[in-house]
C-alpha cells in the first residue's frame, strides 16, 4: 500500500540522515557546514513528521531514540536537536512519552530511596500532578559532551510541546535545579538556561498547533492519507486553512509562574547582589 511504502521510505530517509550525522565527526562544531546541514534537515523534517500517521510516527520516533541512545556526536547536535523537535511538535504527548524517560535517566541520578519508584521512567511518563522536585537528585557522572548532548536534546524535545510538558513538571524542575546552578561548567549553565526559556515559551506563547498546508478536515480523510505526498510543494490557499491555535490554559500559566518564581527570582537576587557588590567596590576605590 502507499502508506506502507511511505513508512519504508521514512525509515530509509532517517538512515541516510544518521549516516550523514555519523560522518560529521571531522566537521567543526558550530561551523558553516554544520549549520547548513541543520537548516536543510529542519526544513525537511518539519514537513515530514507532520505528514506521518500515528504508527509511522511512533516507529520513526523510536528509531530516533535508538540513535541518540547509541551515539553522542557534538558536531551533529544542531541537526539532531532539530530532528527531535520536528517529531515532538508533530505529536507532543506521544513523543515526550518516548524521549523524556530516557533523557531524564541519562541526566539525573535519584537517591536510593527513590530508585524503586523511578523505575516507571524507563517505560512511561510520570503520572503524578505534583510539580515539586525530588530531594537529593544529582547529575549523573556523564562527560561534559554527554551532558550537553542529552540536555540540549531535552530542551528541544520540550520546545513547542504545549500542555504535554505538564506531565513532566517534576522531571523538568529536577533537571533545572541540577544544571542551572552548576558551579563548574558554564556551558551546562547556558544550556540549562535555554531549556528554561524553551519550556516557558512552550507554556505561554500562542501559536499554530501544526504546520500542515491543508485544512484539518481534508487532512483527516482516507484519500488524503493515501496520497498526501502528491501535494507536497503545492501552493497554499491561506483563506481555506482551518488553523488550530495553542492558547495557554490555566495549568500551563500556573507552571510557568512557578518556574519564574523558582528560578527567575533567584536570578534577579543574584543580579542585584552583583550590582550591589560592584557599586560598593567602586565607592571604596574612590575613597582611596
Amino acid at each position: 500500500s502507499s502508506t506502507s511504502m511511505f513508512g519504508d521510505w521514512v525509515m530509509q530517509f532517517l538512515d541516510r540522515l544518521f549516516s550523514i550525522f555519523a560522518n560529521q565527526l571531522e566537521i567543526e562544531t558550530g561551523g558553516k557546514i554544520e549549520l547548513m546541514i541543520a537548516t536543510v534537515v529542519k526544513s525537511i523534517t518539519d514537513v515530514l513528521f507532520q505528514q506521518m500517521d500515528a504508527p509511522i510516527h511512533e516507529e520513526a520516533t523510536r528509531k530516533l531514540l535508538t540513535f541518540v541512545s547509541n551515539n553522542v556526536i557534538p558536531q551533529a547536535l544542531t541537526s539532531m536537536r532539530s530532528l527531535l523537535n520536528s517529531a515532538s511538535v508533530a505529536r507532543p504527548s506521544e513523543s515526550l512519552a518516548i524521549f523524556i524517560p530516557f533523557l531524564y535517566r541519562k541526566l539525573i541520578t535519584l537517591p536510593d530511596n527513590n530508585k524503586k519508584s523511578s523505575s516507571s521512567f524507563s517505560t512511561t511518563p510520570s503520572s503524578s500532578s505534583s510539580s515539586s522536585s525530588t530531594t537529593g537528585v544529582t547529575l549523573t557522572h556523564a562527560t561534559e559532551s554527554e551532558t550537553l548532548w542529552y540536555l540540549t536534546l531535552l530542551s528541544d524535545v520540550l520546545r513547542g510541546a504545549n500542555a504535554a510538558v505538564l506531565k513532566y513538571k517534576t522531571e523538568i524542575i529536577n533537571v533545572l535545579q541540577c544544571t542551572l546552578y552548576h558551579k563548574e561548567n558554564v556551558k551546562i549553565v547556558k544550556t540549562a538556561g535555554q531549556l528554561l526559556e524553551n519550556v516557558l515559551k512552550t507554556l505561554v506563547l500562542t501559536r499554530p498547533l501544526d504546520l500542515r498546508s491543508v485544512p484539518s478536515s481534508f487532512y483527516a480523510s482516507d484519500d488524503f492519507k493515501a496520497t498526501h505526498y502528491k501535494t507536497w510543494g503545492d501552493q497554499v490557499n491561506f483563506k481555506s486553512l482551518d488553523v488550530k491555535w495553542h492558547i495557554p490554559n490555566a495549568d500551563e500559566l500556573a507552571f510557568a509562574s512557578q518556574l519564574i518564581d523558582t528560578f527567575g527570582q533567584r536570578a534577579l537576587s543574584d543580579l542585584e547582589r552583583i550590582i550591589t557588590n560592584t557599586t560598593s567596590s567602586s565607592n571604596n576605590g574612590g575613597d582611596h
